[in-house]
């Protein structure tokens, strides 16, 4: 097993973590006692919130494109991150990488992070490794998270990069703790390998594993959502649960698609066996029939209320 030093262990992942391993199912509803007017739960809260969000996420872009026209390279580079994540927009990854291409010839590292993880992952443009990798750099080395994941995913996987597991642990760490979904599951992936700071011991990096993955789920990105099933599948690193592995299964499926598809043979080649019998990322669809048949009729009903919930519930 391989063991690399890393400076600290961030404390605020580990509250984080402690938050995570408490989150079960769907909120409760919240009710004020000395009020006996009806109060809105909190998932109906939540839904408000964030049409509320939708709707000025929808005003920015406009805001953005009027800008982008002009030539400003800040807002040619959020518009084409709003593309390529469908905020406020509907996604379109041509029109992001159009955007990202003229950002980043003016050094945005915004949408250099983008053209890195579109060339990467061959998202309506041809699959450039070489390429995808040095507009990762220039936009890593200017502190984007996205260009980051793209690094810590051509390290770990020897994907357009020299294998590097120093390297990938390094643009892993700083990509992942700026929320970037990619280098939160190379995260994973490595922690599940043995390769994680030295402080560390065994169990907690398959405990951090789990995490890392699970942050990476909740951000709906398809390949942490399915390798979060399969953890809830198997036990490892989280309680076995039927009823999540369902939620997350069925989510992580209906995610792939277009460049879920391209995630998912990224993950797939570095995927590390959950337990006996694990089919791997690329065997997900089976998982999900078997675990499907094998459930009550009660639990059934209770996943798929929680795969139409979701991220309302989270």
């Amino acid at each position: 097993m391989m063991m690399l030093q890393l400076w600290r262990p961030a404390l605020r992942f580990v509250v984080a973590g402690a938050i995570l391993a408490g989150l079960a199912g769907c909120g409760a509803d919240v009710a004020d006692e000395s009020d006996g007017a009806e109060q809105p739960n909190a998932v109906e809260t939540e839904r408000l919130q964030s049409e509320d969000a939708a709707a000025q996420a929808r005003a920015a872009v406009e805001a953005d494109r009027a800008l982008a026209e002009q030539g400003d390279a800040d807002a040619q580079g959020r518009l084409a991150a709003a593309f390529y994540l469908g905020r406020g927009v509907a996604r379109d990854y041509r029109e992001a990488v159009r955007w990202a291409r003229m950002a980043a010839e003016q050094e945005d590292p915004r949408g250099q992070g983008v053209l890195a993880s579109a060339l990467y992952l061959g998202q309506s443009v041809a699959e450039d490794l070489e390429e995808a990798v040095r507009w990762a750099h220039l936009a890593a080395k200017q502190g984007d998270a996205r260009g980051q994941g793209v690094l810590a995913a051509a390290y770990s996987s020897g994907r357009g990069a020299t294998l590097h597991y120093g390297e990938a642990l390094h643009w892993g760490r700083l990509g992942a703790e700026q929320g970037n979904a990619q280098a939160q599951i190379v995260l994973s992936y490595l922690y599940s390998r043995g390769v994680a700071p030295v402080e560390l011991l065994a169990a907690e990096a398959v405990r951090w594993a789990a995490i890392w993955t699970r942050m990476a789920a909740d951000r709906g990105y398809p390949s942490g959502q399915l390798t979060m099933g399969m953890r809830y599948l198997y036990g490892r690193g989280v309680e076995q649960n039927d009823v999540a592995a369902y939620m997350w299964l069925t989510l992580g499926l209906d995610g792939i698609g277009g460049a879920g598809e391209a995630l998912d043979d990224l993950t797939e080649s570095m995927w590390v066996p959950l337990g006996l019998g694990d089919p791997g990322i690329g065997g997900a669809g089976e998982a999900l029939d078997d675990l499907t048949e094998s459930m009550t009729p009660e639990q059934l009903a209770e996943g798929q209320r929680r795969v139409r919930e979701w991220p309302l519930s989270r």
